[in-house]
C-alpha cells in the first residue's frame, strides 16, 4: 500500500511539473546526531557516563527533476550507511571496566519526494516527505531490525551549470526505537536518526 501511495504521489506531481525534465546522479555526506535517547531502569549508571559519537556516512544515488515555471518536483533514491559508536565511560558492567559498548550500523534506502521553489535566480527552497527503509544491526547479536519509516527533508540548493548543490536537514515523523540490554539496565536508541545532508549532483541532460 505504501509503495502504491508513493507511485501515485509521483504520478500526480509529474503531471503538474511537466514543462522541463532532467535527471542525474548525486553523492555527498550524511552527518547524524547521537543515537542515544534515554536510559531506562538503570541502577548505578549516570546518564552523563553514556556517550554516543556523532555518525557520518557517504550517501549516493540518483534524482529526477520536473520543472514548471518556478516550481520543482524532484523524486530521488539515495543509499547510505551510518555508524555510531556507543560507549560507557567508567561504568562497572559485570565487574569489568568497559570503554566501548557496541557499534551501531544503520543501512538506509531513502526515497525523498521533494517540492522546490526557485526563490531567486539560482537559489532553490526545498522540502517534502522522505520514505526510508532502515536496517540496523549492532555487535550485540540481539540487536537487529528492519523497518519502513517516514520522515521529512527541508533545505536549500543552487545550481551552477550542470552541478546541483543541496544542503538539507532530515527529521523524523516516525521513530524506530530499540533497546540494548546491559547488566545495569536498558539503553534506548533510535535508529531513525535526524541528520544533516550535503550533496553535489550532476545533471545529465541540462
Amino acid at each position: 500500500m505504501k509503495r502504491l501511495w508513493i507511485l501515485g504521489a509521483c504520478f500526480s506531481a509529474t503531471s503538474v511539473f511537466a514543462q522541463d525534465f532532467d535527471m542525474g546522479i548525486k553523492g555527498g555526506v550524511n552527518y547524524a546526531q547521537s543515537v542515544i535517547l534515554d536510559v531506562v531502569g538503570t541502577s548505578g549508571v549516570d546518564v552523563d557516563d553514556l556517550e554516543s559519537e556523532k555518525g557520518s556516512a557517504l550517501v549516493y544515488g540518483g534524482f529526477m527533476r520536473f520543472t514548471g515555471d518556478k516550481w520543482i518536483f524532484q523524486p530521488e533514491i539515495l543509499f547510505s550507511e551510518n555508524k555510531s559508536l556507543v560507549s560507557l565511560d567508567d561504568v562497572d558492567v559485570e565487574n569489568m571496566e568497559l570503554e566501548d559498548l557496541f557499534t551501531l550500523s544503520v543501512d538506509k534506502v531513502d526515497v525523498p519526494l521533494i517540492i522546490g521553489y526557485q526563490a531567486f535566480s539560482t537559489i532553490r527552497l526545498m522540502g517534502g516527505p522522505v520514505f526510508t527503509h532502515v536496517r540496523a544491526s549492532g555487535e550485540d547479536p540481539l540487536f537487529s531490525l528492519s523497518d519502513m519509516t517516514l520522515g521529512y527533508q527541508a533545505g536549500i540548493g543552487f545550481d551552477v551549470q550542470k552541478l546541483s548543490f543541496d544542503a538539507r536537514y532530515e527529521g523524523n515523523l516516525a521513530k524506530v526505537k530499540e533497546y540494548v540490554e546491559t547488566e545495569n539496565g536498558l539503553i534506548t536508541v533510535d535508529t531513525r536518526k535526524s541528520l544533516f545532508q550535503f550533496t553535489v549532483g550532476y545533471k545529465l541532460f541540462d
